[in-house]
């Protein structure tokens, strides 16, 4: 499992922050691959992305066995997906899979 914790902003006003992240999630995980001794992030299992959006947590989990993503969300607020995560969801969804292209 993977838990990435590198905290920058993810919605659409920034563009310029995606090579941030990208570069930043980069790092992370070729520092996790070497301690775990692995080769690539396809070698895990379950991806976990804590997200911290307008003052609001909650987790992306990418379950890479059965092709599946989810949010973990304690929050009861009735809104939209998109009122809740905004770009945060697609944002890091390109990131995981420029890493999976990378063959990070």
């Amino acid at each position: 499992m993977f838990n990435f914790t590198q905290t920058f902003p993810l919605n659409d006003k920034e563009e310029t922050n995606k090579e941030k992240m990208i570069e930043a999630f980069t790092m992370n995980i070729e520092k996790i691959l070497q301690g775990a001794k692995l080769k690539s992030i396809k070698d895990f299992k379950i991806i976990l992305v804590p997200i911290l959006h307008i003052q609001h947590f909650f987790v992306i989990s990418f379950n890479l066995e059965e092709k599946q993503i989810f949010i973990i969300d304690n929050s009861a607020k009735k809104e939209t997906n998109k009122a809740k995560y905004g770009d945060v969801p697609e944002n890091t969804v390109s990131i995981l899979t420029y890493a999976f292209k990378t063959q990070i």
